[in-house]
């Protein structure tokens, strides 16, 4: 075992759902622990490491059938002291030795707009509708690229938590990540996956987003000089909306993976 003192400490729960038609529960955790023994990464480091997880679940009479999981393994791989580019093209290079093919992203359809506009959704001053409210912000700010309705939808003071220990304070931080995202990928055209949400109008919404995206590694941003391959990307993002704003954001995706499909030798 790698980290034979583990944590999961249960941060939040977002549900929807009921016992005829399934539970919907979105796993918001933070996973901690000490690496004393070997992990598929390397030999012990006897370092601790803090790592935010979600997981989204679909059960029915007390089973789980369907599950997505984010690990925030890139930040699991810097917190033991190793290096995550070379770890990650070293894991990607003997994939063939893992439970994944190398052609194991194309068992995902795409589910794009292929050459199409991003069609457009007005995004309401006041939530009348959840779920139109988030497609009319994932769709306006990352696929119109319109960052400026940032400051429209989210509040002064939001706190974003997100992969490999990112967090921001305010609208700006927050925009310089989303305009660093589209830099590095700029023909990323990402797809709402599944939404659910508790709450009300009075007392402010819990809401949990999943998504996927596609987009070409065509420029210069976090993830390195351009190396021109498509790359899949899927996260999972809660929010805590309060008087029709977003007050804070905790958003898992698999950075890990996106390095993984760029240094990773093309075969």
């Amino acid at each position: 075992n790698a980290f034979p003192d583990i944590r999961l400490l249960a941060d939040e729960v977002i549900w929807a759902g009921d016992e005829d038609a399934s539970f919907h529960t979105s796993h918001r955790t933070i996973i901690s622990g000490t690496n004393t023994g070997y992990s598929k990464f390397s030999e012990p480091t006897g370092k601790s490491v803090r790592l935010l997880c979600i997981a989204n679940c679909v059960a029915k009479e007390n089973e789980i059938y369907y599950e997505h999981v984010v690990y925030d393994t890139a930040a699991m791989i810097k917190q033991l002291g190793l290096n995550v580019e070379e770890v990650a093209k070293e894991v990607a290079n003997n994939r063939d030795a893992g439970p994944f093919g190398p052609d194991f992203r194309n068992l995902e359809p795409k589910r794009m707009s292929g050459q199409a506009k991003p069609p457009s959704f007005e995004i309401p001053e006041k939530i009348t509708n959840v779920r139109e409210f988030a497609h009319a912000i994932f769709n306006t700010i990352w696929n119109r690229r319109n960052f400026s309705a940032i400051d429209q939808v989210y509040s002064d003071d939001i706190v974003f938590e997100g992969s490999t220990g990112r967090i921001y304070r305010g609208k700006e931080q927050l925009r310089s990540f989303v305009i660093s995202m589209i830099t590095s990928f700029p023909n990323l055209a990402l797809s709402v996956e599944d939404i659910y949400w508790m709450g009300n109008e009075q007392d402010g919404y819990l809401v949990s987003v999943r998504w996927g995206a596609i987009g070409a590694h065509k420029g210069n941003g976090s993830f390195g000089p351009p190396t021109g391959k498509e790359c899949y990307i899927w996260g999972i993002t809660q929010w805590l909306i309060e008087n029709n704003k977003i007050k804070k954001e905790w958003t898992a995706f698999n950075e890990f993976g996106i390095l993984m499909q760029l240094l990773g030798d093309s075969k």
